[in-house]
């Protein structure tokens, strides 16, 4: 007998390391260099810690939009300090 699986916004929170800056992802990374975090079981997919995060804070990204880092650290999830803009909003 398999044993229930933990929610993904549970698990999420393991892998974040809190401080007065940035919240740095500590779990999986992209090759791209932005954290990734399993969605569920083999096979449900990834998310990019920084989008779910945002999302379990503010709900849903809007389609055809980018969520940017005021920061302009990839591994940073601090929902304040990520924003949702355009690609070029991202160049700036």
């Amino acid at each position: 007998m398999s044993r229930p699986a933990t929610p993904v916004q549970d698990r999420f929170w393991r892998f974040v390391k809190k401080s007065d800056g940035c919240w740095e992802w500590t779990g999986a990374t992209s090759t791209s260099g932005y954290g990734v975090i399993n969605l569920g079981p083999r096979g449900s997919g990834l998310a990019r810690a920084h989008r779910l995060s945002w999302s379990m804070v503010n709900g849903a990204i809007p389609a055809g939009m980018l969520l940017c880092h005021h920061c302009d650290n990839k591994l940073c999830v601090r929902p304040d300090h990520l924003y949702v803009g355009t690609y070029h909003d991202n160049l700036m």
